[in-house]
């Protein structure tokens, strides 16, 4: 299974995708190619394109729905707002009913800030966006799910497990004309709606945890794509609340996990 899919769902989204210098044109793909190959197409083709946004930002809403063991709906919602400038640095801003955690790198650190605790962390960190990614998997335990998108072989980690995969058309997804991709594994069903046109980006996920206790679900909802945002260094290396408490980083990890 592909790391974009392992791990809980910490409160971290971090998805890169680029501008595509053509417009896909779906009908005339399809007449000839199968549909699973032109599905493979849309995905390669953004994924080939994940390096080039040099600077961008995005909000993204998830909903994590799951049925508890007393039969309860359980449902939780979480808003993340990412800004991301290659290749050394990130900054995310998360907030739930439960947590508001912020997310920055500024190539030197890993700074975790939990700002409904007032406790903060920081730990040493590698020189690229992709180690650091690395290191926070490998060392600290902490999974970032969708993190494949900026990784250095973002296809193959996406792909790793696909089974089967199919296209289904163009969908609207609140008023924006996308691709839409069904795609199999053994453990998991997920679909993507794929922005159709210059600007190639995901615009939806939705998981299905096949045969999980509860039956799970994963929605993601994307919005407020912008590839020129003004971006200076402070915002990267923002201090710690006022009067925070400083701890270890793995202890301050586990608070935000839902």
């Amino acid at each position: 299974m592909p790391n974009i899919f392992r791990g809980r769902w910490l409160v971290l989204i971090l998805l890169a995708c680029s501008v595509a210098s053509f417009r896909i044109e779906p009908a005339a793909a399809m007449q000839s190619q199968t549909a699973d190959t032109f599905a493979n197409e849309l995905i390669e083709r953004m994924c080939e394109f994940v390096q080039t946004a040099e600077k961008f930002t995005y909000t993204v809403t998830s909903v994590h729905a799951e049925t508890l063991d007393d039969g309860i709906p359980f449902e939780l919602v979480t808003e993340t707002r990412v800004a991301v400038r290659r290749p050394d640095r990130f900054w995310a801003d998360v907030r739930s009913e439960q947590v508001h955690n912020r997310f920055l790198y500024d190539g030197e650190s890993i700074h975790l800030h939990h700002l409904m605790a007032n406790l903060y962390a920081t730990v040493t960190a590698p020189a690229t966006i992709a180690a650091t990614l690395q290191k926070m998997e490998e060392t600290l335990g902490i999974f970032i799910p969708m993190a494949d998108f900026i990784s250095s072989e973002p296809y193959e980690r996406i792909m790793d497990g696909v089974e089967a995969m199919t296209y289904l058309g163009l969908e609207d997804v609140g008023g924006v004309s996308c691709h839409h991709l069904f795609v199999q594994q053994d453990d998991l069903d997920w679909q993507i709606w794929i922005e159709d046109g210059r600007v190639l980006v995901p615009r939806k996920l939705v998981f299905d945890f096949k045969g999980d206790e509860g039956s799970p679900t994963f929605t993601a909802s994307f919005s407020d794509w912008d590839f020129s945002p003004h971006l200076p260094d402070n915002v990267f290396t923002q201090g710690p609340p006022p009067g925070a408490r400083r701890i270890d980083l793995r202890e301050l990890a586990g608070e935000g996990t839902p």
